[in-house]
């Protein structure tokens, strides 16, 4: 199977450290595809999947203190322009050195590897090189799975609910102390959609959480920063077209906004933040 995703996100940081203040907006437009490639039932009734991205595209739009920044990367072919200015263009050999530091956040995007997944649709485990495995492990920190649900283990007839708990560890660049966040995902299976290839069982998420007052740190160049967080909150929707024939997602569709503040302590010095991001996600399996 042959899936398109597409995952926008835009994020706007202001901070503020004694008399500095500082404010950051991004946004971030990925597209690739993946080939999911069933390769085995395990022992312990998990499926192994061959997971093979291809046909990165990306387009990163940065407003900072150092200005604007402009970058599109085409899988590993890179230009980026500072105010306008072009500083790498892998293509026309300009700023190689450069570049190589910011293909380090693509490479592990288009890393194929072995997912393990449990009858419900959870990732169980990976295998394979090292990099894939400890990239998608961080990635599991931020989100349930590559699909965005899991099924319980009974038939789910139209109108019945269920809700899975999920563990957040990180919120942006802060990992969070203790039990982190419990978010509630709430699904309902809603009225069979009808398609051009029959009927298709469709299901909807509700997610929200508020939470205040939790501690972590953030690791940056080998430096840890103590923080407390005196609000996080999240809100999140999505929906889903399940082929129950093939057994298999034909579609998924999902929106989140976050927010939190921080406190912190740099160089002697106090400081507070304010983090606000949305990001729309879109899934959708290829004709073959």
């Amino acid at each position: 199977m042959i899936y398109a995703v597409e995952i926008k996100n835009a994020e706007k940081r202001d901070t503020q450290v004694g008399a500095r203040t500082s404010s950051k907006q991004s946004t971030v437009d990925t597209r690739y595809d993946i080939r999911l490639t069933a390769v085995q039932t395990n022992e312990d009734g998990s499926l192994s999947v061959y997971f093979e991205p291809f046909d990165f595209q990306q387009e990163v739009h940065t407003l900072g203190p150092g200005g604007q920044t402009d970058m599109t990367t085409s899988n590993l072919t890179i230009v980026s322009k500072q105010n306008g200015i072009v500083m790498v263009d892998t293509g026309k050999g300009i700023g190689l050195a450069t570049a190589q530091n910011l293909k380090l956040s693509v490479y592990p995007r288009l890393m194929s590897g072995y997912m393990n997944f449990e009858p419900s649709g959870l990732i169980k485990g990976f295998d394979g090189d090292l990099p894939f495995v400890d990239h998608w492990q961080q990635l599991l920190n931020y989100t349930s799975n590559i699909f965005y649900i899991a099924f319980p283990a009974r038939p789910i007839a139209v109108g019945e609910a269920w809700t899975n708990y999920y563990n957040l560890k990180s919120a942006g660049p802060a990992n969070l102390d203790g039990q982190g966040v419990i978010q509630p995902w709430g699904y309902v299976r809603e009225a069979d959609e009808a398609t051009t290839n029959g009927s298709v069982a469709a299901f909807s998420l509700q997610m929200a959480d508020d939470y205040k007052d939790i501690s972590g740190e953030i690791d940056q160049g080998g430096q840890q920063t103590d923080i407390s967080i005196p609000k996080y909150n999240e809100d999140m929707s999505g929906s889903f077209e399940f082929d129950q024939k093939r057994g298999c997602l034909v579609s998924m569709t999902g929106a989140s906004r976050l927010h939190f503040d921080l406190n912190m302590v740099v160089a002697g010095n106090s400081g507070e933040g304010h983090n606000d991001s949305a990001e729309r996600i879109s899934l959708k399996l290829l004709p073959q």
